[in-house]
């Protein structure tokens, strides 16, 4: 749900109320392109979404993703 375990257990507004960082996103993008050689598929599934933070977090994630394939 987020990088905030403190909340974690707490309610929708809070447990869900998280927006990555671009440094986040990309340290999970890294950490997925180097799961591939290992693993059949990845699936990355974004679940804080008390303020649509989750549509745009994958969006950007997306982005990411595709910077790197064409950096390599």
């Amino acid at each position: 749900h987020s990088r905030r375990r403190g909340k974690w257990y707490a309610g929708g507004a809070e447990r869900y109320d998280y927006d990555y960082s671009e440094a986040e996103l990309q340290d999970l993008a890294a950490a997925c392109r180097e799961l591939e050689s290992q693993v059949d598929e990845v699936h990355v599934f974004f679940n804080n979404c008390h303020r649509g933070q989750a549509a745009r977090n994958a969006e950007a994630f997306r982005r990411i993703l595709a910077q790197l394939d064409s950096a390599g």
